[in-house]
């Protein structure tokens, strides 16, 4: 590592990715997050086109990876993991209306930075409103025709 180069600490994973991105290994970046995160290939792919973009923005700038020699971070990730995807707890966070911790897991969790963190809670608020079903529509016209029904069957049998 040149002295003249910024360094930047990141997370184990983070940085095994961006190793792969460097050497022009996109596909394996993708492969190694899906696998550690437990998320869907597209999520996976659109994290790390972000941080490919991202590192190219920033150019020459170095990652030294933070905390990569314990061995507890992979046993934590599997303990994590037997309690859901992170997509997983996640949901659940923003169901009971814990939208900042649902950031806040995130972003510790998946390396990634804060606006990425809260853009992809505030997609999977989204999905879930889109996903709720709406009120049935049209209840007020039958209640109307009923009443007009039973009216004019009430004056018939007057």
């Amino acid at each position: 590592m040149s002295t003249n180069a910024k360094t930047k600490k990141v997370s184990a994973l983070k940085a095994q990715c961006i190793t792969h991105i460097q050497a022009g290994e996109k596909l394996q970046a993708v492969k190694v997050y899906k696998e550690a995160k437990g998320v869907s290939l597209a999520e996976a792919k659109d994290v790390i086109d972000r941080l490919a973009e991202k590192l190219q923005a920033e150019g020459s700038m170095q990652y030294e990876a933070a905390n990569i020699e314990q061995p507890t971070e992979t046993h934590d990730h599997s303990a994590q993991e037997s309690d859901g995807s992170l997509e997983e707890r996640c949901l659940e966070l923003i169901k009971s209306g814990n939208i900042l911790q649902a950031v806040k897991l995130y972003k510790d969790e998946s390396g990634a930075g804060l606006k990425e963190a809260k853009d992809t809670i505030d997609a999977w608020v989204a999905k879930l409103r889109n996903d709720i079903p709406s009120p049935q529509k049209g209840c007020g016209a039958t209640i109307v025709i009923v009443i007009i029904v039973t009216t004019i069957l009430g004056l018939i049998i007057m």
